[in-house]
């Protein structure tokens, strides 16, 4: 029972320091440290404090910018810019990143290093490692052995622990003075999230471009949920071995710390989704040795934090106890609990909110493309040709009599043939540079203006369309089709029809629809339009995000407006 106590005690100390307001003071301290006279020693731990060290400022970076991120992301959701994007990508980025960062900084026991330094050493090492990398990359993948998954993250991993660690080598020499295992864990550790942060920039952006709004959510928070379980806890074991060993260059217990740490990185990239381990399917166990570590590097911290305390015979961890004193400090005492829970409201409610946002903007809501399927094949002709009965004479054989010819070095290569039927003027495209004169291209006059014959062929679900537009100039003048006159598409390759051919149309485009192709009902369908969609999921968050932010509001003002009630008194 007493254990019992003795662990809520705890757990309700931590979070009540992790959440209660901070005086200026308090802030200031955390950005003076490693800048006053106690940063001048810089060698074995010393207790700075009489309480436990609770981290604090990460949870409010986190909270600051994940706000931030979810308000650019609606930005780029409904203004649709490209500076709007940059802006998701580089918040997004630094969110989870510069909270880890924040959160390992606050658990170093010692205030000779200032959090400003450390986090200009993660811009500086990670654009450093991501550069030299990127060479190793470009020199390396040229041998085809690098095309096998397996050996190529061998050497992803071998490389980049590497690359990582060279460039924080200057600054632990700079830095660390007397080799702190526990200051070098730190400057590791700001060096590998650095590297990580860059890295998210590429992926997030490569996976949002085109307005994918769903990715652009999920790449940004499941890369910053890894943060704290890739390159920065790998780099940060190899700082410290080299800080914890005497001569870690010549040290065979040094490189079992970096080996170490490049099997931890192969083991979260290894791809156990490859056919040889179906029966590991969905189970990344890399991240879950990843995540046992990482706590034990937690663990490890905590204790290094609690043994720094062995000058002090008792340490405090229960709830700052209430004021007993005179009437006066009673109210003070109400007035502070209740500053601090509108604080806590208001930043909840906040969160909260950003969660909503960014649900909404993941979800398919808003005016989409309207479309309508054709019953058959005949239909879809009929729309596309205007109800009219055009040829699409394919097999057509080579006559004798042009309408225009054209000559390469006296031979003739090309040639256009003319002729009429059912009122219609019909134009056949024929290349004569093989033993065959083969069809290339119809055309049919139709009130003045050449429409060229289109092909729609679905084969083995892969939809393919030749637009029929000459894509030369032969020197043969014709009215031209207006619907290709822009944006004219190139000839695309047909694959040879045959029993896989699931659809093959020739058709006139005497409209400006552009068919689609929907491989769940295997029918044509063409654009009718635009229609809202998803109103119930907009209905039911934004009904949800005025209540929160109604909710959060009144509760923060009536907060206040006590607490003001117990300052005038």
């Amino acid at each position: 029972m007493r254990l019992q106590n003795s662990f809520k005690s705890k757990i309700k100390y931590f979070v009540w320091e992790s959440v209660r307001a901070r005086s200026k003071q308090e802030y200031a301290e955390i950005f003076r440290r490693g800048l006053g006279a106690e940063s001048k020693d810089s060698g074995l731990l010393k207790p700075v404090s009489s309480r436990p060290c609770v981290p604090w400022l990460w949870l409010r970076v986190l909270a600051l910018l994940f706000v931030l991120f979810s308000l650019t992301v609606l930005a780029y959701r409904l203004c649709v810019g490209a500076t709007d994007l940059m802006a998701a990508v580089v918040v997004g980025g630094l969110a989870f990143n510069a909270a880890t960062l924040t959160f390992f900084y606050e658990l170093y026991p010692e205030k000779n290093i200032n959090l400003p330094l450390v986090f200009l050493v993660s811009l500086v090492c990670g654009a450093a490692a991501c550069s030299l990398s990127s060479f190793g990359y470009e020199y390396i993948y040229r041998d085809p052995n690098m095309s096998n998954p397996w050996v190529s993250l061998i050497w992803t991993a071998f490389w980049e622990e590497t690359v990582k660690f060279a460039v924080a080598l200057p600054a632990l020499y700079m830095l660390v003075k007397s080799k702190n295992p526990y200051a070098c864990f730190l400057i590791g550790f700001a060096a590998g999230t650095g590297y990580s942060l860059f890295e998210d920039f590429g992926y997030i952006y490569s996976y949002s471009r085109g307005y994918n709004y769903e990715w652009l959510t999920l790449m940004t928070v499941g890369r910053g949920l890894s943060c704290a379980f890739s390159h920065a806890p790998w780099s940060a074991l190899i700082c410290w071995a080299f800080g914890y060993f005497k001569k870690p260059f010549l040290n065979f217990r040094f490189y079992c710390a970096v080996l170490s740490s490049m099997v931890l990185h192969y083991l979260a990239d290894v791809p156990f989704f490859v056919e040889e381990l179906a029966f590991l399917t969905g189970l990344n166990w890399g991240w879950l040795i990843e995540a046992v570590v990482v706590a034990a590097i937690v663990t490890a911290q905590y204790f290094a934090i609690k043994l720094s305390f062995k000058s002090v015979s008792a340490v405090n961890t229960e709830m700052p106890p209430k004021p007993t004193g005179p009437q006066a400090a009673g109210i003070a005492a109400r007035r502070k609990r209740l500053s601090h829970a509108a604080n806590l409201t208001a930043t909840c409610g906040a969160v909260f909110a950003a969660i909503i946002v960014l649900t909404g903007c993941t979800l398919d809501i808003g005016y989409k493309t309207a479309y309508n399927e054709f019953a058959d094949d005949k239909s879809f002709i009929s729309y596309m040709q205007k109800g009219l009965t055009l040829r699409t004479e394919w097999e057509r054989e080579y006559g004798e009599e042009n309408y225009s010819e054209h000559c390469e070095n006296g031979v003739l290569t090309r040639a256009v043939q003319k002729e009429t039927s059912d009122g219609y003027d019909y134009y056949y495209y024929y290349s004569l540079k093989g033993e065959k004169p083969v069809l290339n291209h119809i055309g049919v006059a139709v009130e003045g203006v050449v429409y060229y014959c289109r092909t729609f062929t679905v084969s083995n679900g892969v939809v393919y369309m030749d637009y029929g537009y000459p894509n030369y100039d032969d020197g043969i003048t014709l009215p031209k089709d207006e619907n290709t006159e822009e944006d004219k598409p190139q000839t695309v390759a047909l694959p040879p029809h045959g029993a896989d051919t699931e659809i093959d149309l020739s058709y006139y485009a005497l409209v400006d629809d552009r068919p689609v192709y929907d491989s769940k009902t295997g029918k044509i369908k063409y654009e009718c339009g635009t229609e809202f969609v998803g109103a119930a999921y907009a209905i039911a968050l934004g009904a949800l995000f005025a209540a929160t932010a109604a909710g959060c509001v009144t509760a923060v003002i009536i907060l206040k407006i006590k607490s003001g009630r117990y300052s005038d008194d």
